[in-house]
């Protein structure tokens, strides 16, 4: 099983390249291209209430360094108006031949036990589609479907739809 904990900044390279391989051959991010190790740093270093990144890593295996990351979840503010600050978005990604071993599930698990802590109310978290594996680890997570927003992006030739789901996580502020 995966051992979950907070970045690291040893962890970064390996959370970048994974999301690079999703801008550029997957779906999952409309980014068409990766994001540097200096944009995850700075999410990582984010204090935030209710911002987290997150990997999964694993096993007991600290001498792999970055190889032994398996996944990670971000969270991050929805929106950058006040209103919106009791308000999350997530974002949940797992290696490539890692898919099926309750690694999302850890993850989510995990970030959703710190957003609650920090006090936030809602958790939104938007699925490009067709997406059932994503679709399922969010229903398992307690999310419920609120929407779909229809042809919003363009990636590959092809439009997407993009699904929205949230979490209510307590009462508000």
């Amino acid at each position: 099983m995966a051992r979950i904990e907070a970045a690291g900044s040893e962890h970064v390279p390996a959370i970048a390249r994974m999301y690079t391989a999703e801008a550029e051959r997957g779906y999952a991010t409309f980014d068409v291209e990766g994001l540097s190790d200096e944009v995850w740093e700075e999410r990582r270093r984010s204090s935030a209430p209710g911002d987290a990144l997150l990997v999964a890593l694993r096993g007991n295996c600290a001498d792999e360094g970055d190889s032994a990351v398996l996944g990670f979840a971000w969270s991050h503010p929805y929106r950058p108006r006040p209103a919106y600050g009791s308000t999350r978005e997530t974002t949940v990604y797992v290696s490539a031949g890692e898919a099926g071993r309750g690694i999302g599930t850890a993850l989510y698990a995990d970030l959703l036990r710190r957003i609650s802590d920090a006090g936030i109310h809602l958790v939104v978290a938007g699925i490009a589609e067709p997406n059932r594996a994503s679709r399922r680890l969010h229903e398992r997570a307690g999310f419920g479907l609120v929407g779909t927003m229809t042809e919003v992006g363009y990636k590959f030739g092809r439009y997407y739809d993009v699904s929205w789901w949230q979490r209510r996580m307590g009462p508000p502020a």
